[in-house]
């Protein structure tokens, strides 16, 4: 019983601690308003880095990865983990006919 009872506490606090990791990379996705309009982007950055990240992302130039059309992004209006629903509703609208 007490092995049952330690073996739950160490399991719990290693998934914990894998979770709370800030150095690990995670795919995040945005809403951005552009030169040529909203787009949503994907990116790969550290958790501990998203606002950082964030707010390198204004006046970046960035490129349609299909078309390799080039545009500026003039404000960062959302990022969320890619696995969660965007809470803006145009955001979540555009990101509901993105095929993955």
């Amino acid at each position: 019983m007490v092995r049952t009872i330690f073996f739950g506490i160490a399991v719990s606090f290693s998934v914990t601690a894998m979770a709370a990791n800030p150095n690990e990379r995670s795919d995040f996705k945005c809403y951005l308003d552009t030169t040529i309009g909203p787009k949503i982007m994907l990116f790969d950055w550290k958790k501990s880095e998203k606002a950082k990240e964030m707010n390198r992302l204004v006046a970046k130039r960035l490129e349609e990865p299909n078309s390799n059309q080039a545009f500026h992004v003039k404000k960062v209006i959302e990022c969320r983990v890619d696995s969660k629903s965007f809470r803006n509703a145009k955001a979540f609208a555009i990101d509901d006919r993105i095929v993955r």
